[in-house]
């Protein structure tokens, strides 16, 4: 991307770009097996403050944090300048946030509050009771500020703790943080250096959140020497969580202020006044622009951030990718032992190639020689079964035909393929990757045996013997045949008179030959009958003698090819058919989760990746605060 100076809306636009990608990825991802994307650091950044807060004009939203019994509520309510939330000398755990948003903002912006945070169900504030009361897991309590002080632009929220035993709440308060621009951390003597109040503000650094801290509940915070007591636990919580406090203060324990809502506070760090005239102070857009720019460092970091998340999913990707590999190399059909295919069939087809080529004479005559030999056969069978009946005999039964026999043959050879590719996969399922384990467990624990082989004996019965495919190729292969070898193809249709009076008999002839007799067959019935047959009825010259032997030679390799054509096609249809039944869903499975990586939402993400991350870079070389119509 250019480095050109980019427009707020084009940020806007690249941002939700980006969460709509994501989105989808991330339901892919889990369906791949990975961890979700929102138990990850930088999908709140995402969702629950970039996305939500971009699109509108720009407003602080300031959380008071901490931990368990650290007086929160009493800092809270210190900053709205009423009682707001409950405070009580006992741990009351507040359960649900409480929002104190300004008159104008409620009545301007009451639909970007719920956008801001939609994972609350937004309620009205009642009493100061409303925090700690039963309702809704995720209740966020909205109170119009009552003073009419509070900024337009400015959102306070009381949280609940982050260590608390309500393990339910550590998550709300996780939201509301990622929401946050500013957070009011409150600490004491025993919290300011618990592994929970770390784990929880060491991210918030990570973005560069603006944070205030306030040691409360302190005894004698005027003394010289509790100062420098102090001063070490701030400097104790900077190191251990990263955090930089734009100020600091320290607040006593006084339970008559708080009950009166008039808490005195004693600056910690140059500059401090009181919380909430420097909150009021703060250059919202500058410490917006801050929290954004933050947010998007949180979500574009290549360790922690999206493209770590998306660098596993390529992974996994390849992982699957591999197992798919592994499955499409599993060719069984090449030992798909099958019976020999019926050379009846293909000499039929060649006869049905030959049919346009044939004299009208020869098709009177040939079907004549033809319903004759019906006839004939007819009144054999006829007679034998008048004889059987006349001796005291029942009739045989009648022999099954070529077709009958064959798909008999094919079914017992699939039978005994079904049970060795089980077998093999069942291999596979012992000796792959833990991936391939885990995809071939779940197909192969779905498979019943005898479900299956009846479901692939009805596809087998609705084959058809010679495909289209097949018979196009046949019919290209004679076609290019017969411009090799015209002579030979001229000879034979001018024999086809004397061809198709011995035709029944041929075709009998066939159908009692095996197909392991193929080769003789093929030299026998069609270089010998074909050839030398129709060569010897058109009395062909001695040159012509010559062309017909070249073309004896050359129709041997072109049955033999048009027969393996019909042999390999029906192994791969048979075989395909089962790996469908038995892996097909499987497969399809596999085949999506590898190509994970290479979808449109992925390209999304990245492109939208490197497009932020260099309009990151070009709004943080720029000089000065920035509004919705300025440079980010």
């Amino acid at each position: 991307m250019t480095s050109r100076t980019l427009s707020y809306r084009d940020w806007v636009a690249q941002v939700a770009a980006l969460a709509g990608a994501v989105r989808k990825i991330d339901r892919l991802g889990q369906a791949m097996g990975l961890r979700p994307a929102a138990e990850a650091e930088w999908h709140g950044n995402l969702f629950q403050k970039l996305l939500p807060q971009l699109a509108e004009e720009p407003f602080l939203v300031v959380a008071v944090t901490g931990g368990t019994n650290t007086g929160k509520s009493a800092i809270f309510n210190h900053l709205v300048g009423s009682r707001t939330s409950l405070v009580d000398p006992n741990a009351t755990q507040t359960r649900h946030p409480v929002c104190s948003a300004a008159k104008a903002f409620l009545a301007n912006h009451a639909p970007e509050l719920a956008r801001v945070f939609a994972d609350f169900e937004l309620r009205p504030w009642h009493s100061e009771r409303d925090a700690v009361d039963d309702g809704p897991a995720n209740a966020l309590i909205v109170r119009e500020e009552p003073g009419g002080t509070q900024p337009e632009r400015l959102l306070l929220l009381d949280t609940p703790d982050v260590d608390g035993t309500l393990k339910e709440n550590w998550r709300l308060a996780e939201i509301v943080r990622h929401a946050a621009d500013v957070l009011v951390c409150v600490l004491t003597q025993q919290k300011y250096n618990d592994a929970a109040i770390r784990d929880f503000f060491r991210p918030a650094a990570d973005v560069d959140k603006t944070v205030l801290v306030v040691f409360n509940m302190v005894n004698q915070p005027d003394s010289r020497r509790q100062r420098e007591v102090i001063a070490g636990w701030l400097k104790t919580f900077r190191a251990a969580t990263g955090v930089d406090p734009v100020q600091a203060y320290v607040a006593p324990w006084d339970e008559p202020a708080v009950e009166a809502n008039r808490l005195h506070f004693y600056p910690l760090t140059p500059g401090a006044t009181n919380p909430r005239q420097d909150l009021a102070d703060l250059q919202f857009d500058a410490i917006k622009i801050r929290s954004f720019r933050g947010s998007l460092r949180g979500v574009l970091d290549p360790g922690k951030g999206l493209p770590a998340y998306l660098a596993i999913l390529e992974r996994r990707a390849q992982e699957y990718s591999q197992a798919r590999d592994v499955l499409c190399r599993m060719n069984y059909s090449d030992r798909l032992d099958l019976p020999p295919f019926p050379p009846r069939r293909l000499m039929d087809e060649i006869w049905r190639w030959l049919e346009p080529r044939r004299t009208r004479l020869d098709r009177f005559v040939h079907g004549a020689y033809a319903a004759g030999w019906t006839a004939v056969t007819a009144a054999i069978r006829s007679a034998q079964a008048v004889a059987l009946r006349l001796a005291g005999s029942m009739p045989a039964e009648a022999e099954p035909d070529e077709a009958t026999l064959f798909h008999q043959r094919e079914r017992d050879c699939l039978r005994i393929a079904v049970a060795r590719w089980l077998e093999q996969l069942n291999e596979y399922r012992r000796i792959g990757s833990e991936l391939l384990r885990t995809e071939l467990e779940r197909a192969l624990d779905a498979v019943d045996r005898q479900q299956l082989f009846d479901e692939l004996e009805a596809r087998h019965r609705m084959m058809p013997m010679i495909s289209d495919s097949s018979r196009k190729f046949i019919h290209d292969e004679l076609d290019a045949f017969e411009r090799q070898n015209p002579r030979l193809v001229k000879t034979l249709t001018a024999g086809l008179l004397a061809a198709a009076v011995a035709r029944p008999a041929a075709s009998i002839t066939l159908g009692y030959m095996g197909g392991h007799a193929f080769d003789q067959l093929a030299w026998h019935v069609v270089v010998n009958w074909l050839t030398d047959f129709t060569a010897g009825a058109a009395g062909a010259a001695v040159g012509e003698a010559a062309a017909l032997q070249t073309g004896q030679i050359a129709l041997v390799p072109l049955i033999r090819r048009l027969y393996a054509r019909l042999y390999k096609e029906r192994t791969e249809v048979l075989f395909n058919e089962l790996k469908q039944l038995v892996l097909g869903p499987t497969l399809e499975r596999i085949d999506r989760f590898a190509n994970a990586a290479k979808t449109d939402n992925f390209f999304t993400a990245v492109r939208a990746i490197d497009e932020l991350r260099s309009s990151l870079a070009t709004a943080e070389s720029a000089a000065g605060p920035v509004t919705n119509s300025g440079i980010i």
